[in-house]
């Protein structure tokens, strides 16, 4: 395997497997929904590194468009997880603006 396409691929790889062992660990704490919203955030960022380095037929600026719309939504994740965490209300409002 060429060493750029292990670099490219380790970045989505650790994701999905921390997105997969948040969602496994709100599979066993169903009273912490911050945890699938989390697990949905790494989820998210995947496709978002995937697109950074591999480019979808439609274009070059779409695929930079969609994967920064991945890390957007990403980012968005994360941040009302680590909110709701410490037991705040979400501010829905002020972080889709």
């Amino acid at each position: 395997m060429d060493t750029g396409l292990l670099i490219a691929l380790l970045n989505p790889t650790i994701a999905l497997a921390l997105g997969a062992a948040f969602l496994v660990l709100w599979f066993y704490q169903r009273h912490r929904p911050y945890l699938a919203v989390l697990a949905a955030s790494y989820c998210l960022s995947a496709p978002g590194f995937l697109l950074q380095y591999f480019t979808l037929p439609v274009g070059i600026v779409a695929t930079k468009l969609i994967s920064n719309i991945c890390f957007t939504i990403a980012a968005c994740c994360l941040s009302g997880a680590i909110v709701a965490r410490y037991g705040r209300r979400v501010p829905y409002i002020g972080i889709a603006s």
